[in-house]
C-alpha cells in the first residue's frame, strides 16, 4: 500500500511491525499494519511480504552516512517554525518517501513511523519535540549499530552499552489464529528486541548465516561446514573446480616438459665439462643462462595466457636446438 509523506494529519491508529517465522516452510512473513489488523483483519495494511528465512535481517537498514540522523534532525529542527515548518521539512520528508517506497521491511517501517511520530508531534502543541527526537532515535538506532555488522554479528560490548534502555527489549508475541500455531512478534518503539527474538528462534532450529564462495549471498544452514547456498551456485562451483583442475593438470604437463628440456641442457653441459673444448663450455654455459632467464619468462606467460602450450612446447624443442648446434661444433664432440 502507498502511503502520501505530504498528508499533515497523523494516522488515527498506532502502526507496529510484526514478524511471523516459519520453519518448516523455512518462510518469513513480515506485516507493517495498524494494530487491529492482526485481531479483527480491520486494520489498513502497508506492507505484507513472505520470503525466504533469514530476508529481513540479511536486508536489515544501516544508516550509510547518517542519512537517517540527518532526517531525524531536519524534522526535530523545524517543529515550532510556523511560517518555514513544511518547507524546511520537505528534504526529510523526500528522504523518507524513498525509503518507504525502495527501501527493505525494516526502512518502510522506520520511515512510516518518523513521518507519523513528527505529525502527532505537530497535532498535539502540548506533545515535548524530544518525545519525537526520542521515539525516531530508538527506531533508528539499531540502523548505526548494524552499519558495519550484520544483525548475526555480536556487538562490540561498548555499543551495547551505550543503547540499551527498556524499549530495546519490549517485544510483544501474538498468537491470533486458534486453527493455527503462527507466532507473531509484534514491536512498536524499536526494532532491536526483534532482531534478538529472530536471532534467538533461529539459534534453537540449529540454523546459522553462512555466506556462499560463489555468488557471496548470505543464507542459512545447519552446519558451519555449508559454503554454496543453492544449486546453481553449486553447479557454478563444479565447473570451476574442473577448470582448475584441467589447468592443474596442464601445468603439471608442461611443468614436466620444461624439467626435460632442463635436463637435456645439464646432460650436455656434462659430456662438454669432460673435454678440453673450452670455448665450446663457456658457449654453452652462457646459452644455458639464456635459456633459462627466457624461459622464466615464458612461464609466466604461460600462467597469464599470453603465450599458448603449444608455443611454449614449440620454443623448448627450438632451444634443444640451440645446445646441439654447439655440440656438434665442439673439436671433441659428444
Amino acid at each position: 500500500m502507498e502511503f502520501d509523506f505530504t498528508v499533515k494529519k497523523p494516522l488515527s491508529q498506532p502502526i507496529v511491525l510484526m514478524v511471523s517465522l516459519d520453519k518448516a516452510r523455512h518462510k518469513e512473513r513480515v506485516i507493517i499494519a495498524e494494530t487491529d489488523y492482526l485481531l479483527s483483519r480491520r486494520g489498513v495494511v502497508y506492507y505484507d511480504e513472505t520470503k525466504p528465512l533469514g530476508n529481513f535481517l540479511v536486508h536489515f537498514e544501516s544508516d550509510a552516512g547518517s542519512q537517517w540522523n540527518l532526517c531525524v534532525m531536519d524534522l526535530y529542527q523545524s517543529y515550532g517554525k510556523i511560517f518555514r515548518q513544511w518547507s524546511d521539512a520537505e528534504t526529510a520528508a523526500e528522504f523518507l518517501r524513498g525509503k518507504f517506497e525502495e527501501g527493505n521491511a525494516s526502512a518502510k517501517y522506520a520511515a512510516l513511523r518518523i513521518w507519523n511520530e513528527y505529525l502527532l508531534c505537530l497535532y498535539d502543541r502540548n506533545q515535548d519535540k524530544k518525545a519525537f527526537q526520542y521515539t525516531a532515535q530508538l527506531l533508528t538506532r539499531p540502523f548505526q549499530h548494524y552499519l558495519h555488522h550484520k544483525p548475526w554479528d555480536k556487538l562490540p560490548d561498548d555499543i551495547i552499552n551505550r543503547s540499551l534502555s527498556i524499549e530495546d527489549s519490549r517485544i510483544s508475541l501474538l498468537y491470533p489464529y486458534a486453527r493455527q500455531k503462527a507466532e507473531y512478534a509484534v514491536v512498536q518503539n524499536s526494532l532491536q528486541p526483534l532482531l534478538y527474538y529472530y536471532m534467538r528462534r533461529l539459534a534453537d532450529w540449529g540454523l546459522r548465516f553462512r555466506q556462499c564462495k560463489v555468488c557471496g549471498k548470505y543464507f542459512l544452514a545447519e552446519s558451519q561446514k555449508y559454503m554454496i547456498c543453492s544449486a546453481k551456485c553449486r553447479k557454478i562451483q563444479g565447473k570451476d573446480n574442473k577448470r582448475r583442475f584441467d589447468e592443474r593438470l596442464q601445468n603439471d604437463t608442461m611443468g614436466k616438459y620444461y624439467e626435460s628440456a632442463y635436463n637435456y641442457w645439464y646432460n650436455r653441459l656434462r659430456k662438454l665439462k669432460k673435454t678440453d673444448d673450452e670455448n665450446a663450455l663457456l658457449q654453452a654455459k652462457d646459452a644455458f643462462d639464456a635459456f633459462r632467464a627466457e624461459a622464466a619468462q615464458k612461464k609466466k606467460g604461460l600462467a597469464s595466457g599470453s603465450i599458448s602450450q603449444a608455443e611454449f612446447g614449440t620454443w623448448l624443442e627450438e632451444q634443444k636446438d640451440i645446445i646441439d648446434k654447439i655440440m656438434d661444433e665442439s673439436k671433441n664432440g659428444a
